[in-house]
């Protein structure tokens, strides 16, 4: 699944959130990618529960943050990516934690 240029006024995709949680039913959803989604706040919680879900690469979404006690929703993932989203930021150095490995964060 590919998610991308959302968030402007423009966009027919405004708010990413809503159609993240309608993910959540497909049940062979193995990867979701998202792109230049300024709406995109937070990683959605059911993340953790997918059995199928593997893979997570979001990039250039300056909204997106993870809090601390958040980050075991992208634990379970064989693969996250991250990159060019400011916010997240202070995930670099936990990052580099063995626990974590397979998570990436750029920019």
């Amino acid at each position: 699944m590919v998610i991308q240029e959302c968030g402007s006024p423009l966009d027919q995709l405004t708010d990413i959130n809503v159609h993240l949680e309608k993910l959540k039913e497909l049940n062979s959803l193995q990867q979701i990618h998202i792109w230049r989604c300024d709406s995109l706040e937070e990683i959605p919680t059911w993340i953790s529960d997918s059995n199928s879900l593997r893979t997570i690469s979001i990039k250039l979404c300056p909204k997106l943050t993870i809090p601390r006690e958040r980050i075991s929703l992208i634990t379970s993932l064989r693969k996250m990516e991250i990159e060019d989203c400011p916010q997240v930021y202070h995930l670099e150095t936990m990052l580099k934690d063995p626990l974590y490995r397979g998570i990436g964060l750029s920019g």
